[in-house]
């Protein structure tokens, strides 16, 4: 394993270079985004703890996607072998950055797939914007403090948590709901986004769906986003009655 050092702005890797490593931030944030002749389409914001460039070093195919660094960059480059022996010797640890890789993959998917181009964007500086999650019922309060969250990482994944002992290690998500049967919320349920310039909740594939300011996402519904508005916003986590009811609000 070797230190790589980037400068906010620089090309980490570009969509169709050589997949020879695969990299850690140690320090700093990169955006994971798909290029395309109308724009750019951003994948992924990534923080400090998380790996990035492991699909290449296993497929052995060119890259797939571009990688910037948004800040001054500090990371660790691992070669395929040094990667496979730390799947074997960390299995644990390794389902962690198969389970970002799944995420971003699906977040592919989805955002190719409007005809409008809606996510298309260029990268450009984000908002100073804040996001506050904050508890409207009992239930949602059993999870979140009446004072709410600070959201400063994107994706923001949000699911319900395993009714086994410990967590299900296939379950990737920021915050936990508890929940009981008959379920309202699913075990990756939607998440916050932050797109274009714009804050934005995908739902996740979740059983039920999610309603964003009184109109659902997901579930039966094919589309799978809605933008936040600037100010209060509604989610309710699972259906219209689902008592998971959630105020996000986007501060400037």
């Amino acid at each position: 394993m070797a230190e790589r050092i980037f400068s906010a702005g620089e090309t980490i890797f570009r969509e169709g270079d050589e997949s020879n490593e695969a990299y850690i931030i140690k320090s700093g944030h990169v955006e994971i985004i798909k290029e395309f002749q109308q724009g750019n389409i951003l994948m992924a914001q990534l923080e400090p703890g998380e790996i990035f460039g492991e699909m290449g070093i296993v497929d052995e195919r060119p890259r797939s996607l571009t990688a910037v660094a948004i800040d001054n960059v500090s990371l660790t480059s691992v070669t395929r072998d040094e990667f496979v022996d730390f799947l074997f010797q960390n299995p644990k640890e390794g389902i962690k950055y198969i389970q970002a890789l799944f995420e971003r993959l699906r977040a592919m998917n989805t955002r190719i797939l409007p005809e409008d181009n809606t996510y298309l964007l260029d990268i450009e500086p984000p908002k100073k914007d804040k996001i506050i999650f904050l508890p409207l019922t009992k239930e949602s309060s059993n999870s979140v403090p009446s004072g709410g969250i600070p959201i400063y990482k994107f994706p923001f994944r949000v699911g319900r948590i395993s009714m086994r002992d410990e967590p299900n290690p296939l379950n990737l998500n920021d915050l936990y709901l508890t929940d009981s049967i008959p379920f309202n919320v699913s075990r990756n349920h939607f998440s916050i986004e932050h797109i274009n310039n714009n804050f934005v909740i995908r739902d996740r594939g979740s059983y039920h769906g999610t309603v964003v300011n009184g109109d659902q996402i997901g579930g039966s519904i094919v589309m799978n986003d809605a933008q936040l508005k600037h100010g209060e916003n509604e989610i309710i986590v699972g259906s219209i009655n689902s008592p998971f009811r959630f105020r996000i609000v986007v501060q400037s």
